[in-house]
């Protein structure tokens, strides 16, 4: 009974991340600067064509405690790049829903995620890409307009 428990628990820590290989490999790899880790932190994911290529890239937040926090916790945006990914950004501190705008800044869709804990009323706040990245840290934002999301489509993570 304890080599099965053993194997469970084995297998959950091998599979942590949850996500596609190509996924578990580039989200490795930006953690440890090229390495593969041992395990990849817990994370869910959702694909959309961020920069408009016809690839899905991929919008990751990281559920490992490790990586969460009272005001939420770390997501990361990968390109899709031939069936691999290539990180792109970070931001820190973000809760779901994650949405995907219709506009776009330097051919990269607009994000919207949600803030809250901290001392923070919750709400939404529209992340825009500078041309290298989206902003680090949401909650230095200002709330999204009334009728920001009208149009946007809600990212559903698996």
């Amino acid at each position: 009974m304890v080599r099965g428990i053993a194997a469970l628990l084995a297998a959950v820590a091998s599979s942590a991340g949850a996500g596609t290989p190509e996924l578990d490999n580039a989200i490795g790899a930006h953690m440890r600067n090229g390495m593969q880790p041992e395990t990849v932190p817990q994370y869910r994911w959702s694909k959309a064509d961020l920069n408009g290529d016809a690839e899905p890239d991929a919008v990751v937040l990281l559920i490992d405690p490790e990586f969460c926090g009272s005001g939420g916790c770390t997501m990361l945006v990968f390109r899709g790049k031939g069936g691999a990914y290539e990180f792109v950004s970070l931001s820190t501190v973000t809760r779901e829903p994650i949405y995907m705008l219709p506009e776009t800044r330097h051919g990269w869709h607009t994000l919207s995620v949600r803030v809250a804990g901290g001392g923070i009323d919750a709400h939404a706040v529209i992340l825009r890409f500078d041309g290298d990245s989206y902003p680090e840290n949401p909650t230095l934002l200002e709330p999204a307009a009334p009728h920001a999301l009208d149009g946007a489509t809600k990212l559903i993570l698996e």
